[in-house]
């Protein structure tokens, strides 16, 4: 199971990243058998199933008809600078990592934080 979930989000990653290649935006990614071996590591399990590593989610992980979905396995880059290398990947569900977006530092965080905050006061007065 872990080796066949790990073969479908490389594929997933080394089609994204083909893609910024032919764009011309520079891209750090690990061989495909290093990136397997590494999304297997990183990847959180229940069983036989794949979650979300973001432990306040828990979502299960599934594909779908190939169109991304909230529940999509998605290759989370801790610091995004640094690509798909070695101990910058964790495996979320694609909600979480959309909500994460490219945070490169704990101000970007916080200031992320801010505004939802903001958004939930608003939501909350309505």
């Amino acid at each position: 199971m872990r080796d066949v979930f790990a073969n479908r989000v490389a594929n997933n990653v080394l089609s994204r990243v083909a893609k910024d290649l032919a764009r011309g935006k520079a891209v750090v990614c690990m061989s495909r058998v290093d990136l397997e071996r590494e999304i297997r590591a990183s990847t959180v399990t229940r069983g036989k199933a794949a979650m979300c590593a973001n432990p306040a989610c828990g979502q299960f992980l599934s594909f779908g008809d190939g169109n991304c979905h909230a529940a999509s396995p998605s290759v989370h880059k801790i610091r995004p600078s640094k690509g798909y290398v070695q101990g910058n990947i964790t495996i979320i569900c694609f909600a979480c990592n959309e909500a994460i977006g490219e945070s490169e530092s704990l101000e970007a965080v916080n200031r992320k934080r801010a505004a939802l905050d903001f958004q939930a006061k608003l939501l909350g007065e309505n």
